[in-house]
């Protein structure tokens, strides 16, 4: 049990027993080091042991500094005097500080602290209860350290990535040169065999450059290079009309386009954001049915923008609503052209902006993609989060 000095008289306690004090004290899953006007240590409970390694016989009656660092010994009384003339009753020290304590083994530790005091007969008991954090400080560091080693793999591979789809562009542009060379040269000369395994290797070798393409775009968006600056969305997505293949020009087509907002992004960005949105919407259209791409905008919560673009296409099963942002994933398969990293690269774009990107559909119900951004950029440490795929259902 913990070891109390003197009476309770003699300390200024209101007269308890003795033995349900002890009992609560050593209960307390907290260290409990009590002392008086003259910072001599008068109470030491079980939990204060095990975390500074002395028995409460050792250190009853000596003066706290035993349980401090050198350099915060000189200062400690002072702050101690100042703490005894203030009107509270208690505070916490140090709350936006790491504390440290000092074991017997000579080993300084951090820990949180609050302290209380008690006045009785004009004299102050100073109570304080401690907390040893090594092992959550510990286990911060280790964090920190593995976000660190994530980020230069992240980095490693994003490098690799970049430097992998620029190199292999050449090479794959001479295959499809040659092979567009021995077509025009030698085509006639082939029987129908060697004519379709020609078109298969131009076939595979212009989707392979396709995905060299999003791949070396993908890279340069998870590489972070480009700045901020005010973006005109109006602006974004009339020149993301005219660069798509294939948009409003088409027969019975209908783009409606509604007034957009400002925000804070990279116009290059932004445009491959809604020409890759918008080549979804047009490109997976009913065939029964002209397609019809609505874009609207309201503002949301906590300073954010939702972009909703709703088309009248194809649809899909809400449950594939994730799978469609993923690398490489086609839910029409080869029916449609493509490789299945346009809305890949809007997502990483929207996130390295701090927003979020969602989906919501059903089978010959067409689709609704709801774009959630920021209108200002803010440090990390002060970004809110962006709002949920489930706030993220109705269009204004």
């Amino acid at each position: 049990m913990c070891r109390l000095r003197g009476s309770y008289a003699q300390r200024g306690l209101p007269p308890e027993p003795d033995i349900l004090f002890q009992t609560i004290l050593d209960a307390a899953s907290d260290a409990i080091v009590s002392m008086d006007e003259s910072q001599r240590i008068v109470i030491f409970n079980k939990e204060a042991e095990s975390v500074f390694g002395y028995k409460a016989d050792e250190v009853m009656g000596k003066p706290l500094d035993v349980l401090l660092p050198e350099k915060f010994r000189a200062g400690h009384g002072g702050q101690v005097r100042k703490f005894a003339l203030e009107s509270v009753t208690r505070r916490r020290l140090n709350e936006r500080m790491e504390v440290l304590g000092r074991r017997k083994n000579g080993e300084d530790f951090p820990a949180e602290i609050a302290i209380s005091k008690f006045s009785r007969d004009g004299k102050f008991i100073f109570t304080a209860v401690l907390r040893d954090i090594t092992g959550r400080k510990k286990a911060e560091t280790d964090l920190k350290r593995y976000a660190e080693e994530l980020k230069k793999s992240n980095q490693e591979l994003g490098d690799f990535a970049f430097v992998a789809s620029r190199d292999l562009q050449e090479p794959m542009r001479k295959i499809i040169a040659f092979a567009d060379r021995l077509t025009h040269y030698n085509g006639a000369g082939m029987d129908e065999r060697g004519r379709d395994y020609l078109r298969r290797l131009q076939n595979a070798a212009s989707r392979m450059r396709e995905r060299l393409d999003n791949l070396f775009e993908y890279s340069l968006v998870a590489s972070g290079s480009r700045g901020f600056q005010s973006v005109d969305l109006n602006r974004s997505i009339s020149e993301a009309l005219v660069e798509m293949d294939t948009g409003a020009g088409e027969p019975g087509g209908l783009m409606e386009i509604r007034k957009l907002p400002q925000v804070e992004g990279d116009e290059f960005h932004m445009r491959q954001l809604f020409k890759n949105v918008l080549s979804n919407a047009v490109k997976f259209r009913g065939k029964e049915r002209p397609f019809k791409v609505v874009v609207s905008a309201r503002m949301g919560e906590e300073g954010f923008w939702q972009i909703f673009v709703e088309d009248n296409g194809l649809g899909f099963e809400q449950k594939h609503s994730k799978l469609i942002f993923k690398p490489f994933e086609r839910l029409h398969g080869n029916e449609f052209p493509g490789d299945g990293m346009g809305l890949t690269i809007c997502d990483k774009i929207v996130s390295r902006l701090g927003g979020a990107i969602a989906a919501k559909s059903a089978p010959n119900q067409g689709t609704t993609i709801i774009i959630s951004l920021p209108e200002k950029q803010r440090a990390d440490s002060n970004r809110p989060a962006a709002p949920t795929p489930d706030n993220l259902s109705k269009s204004p």
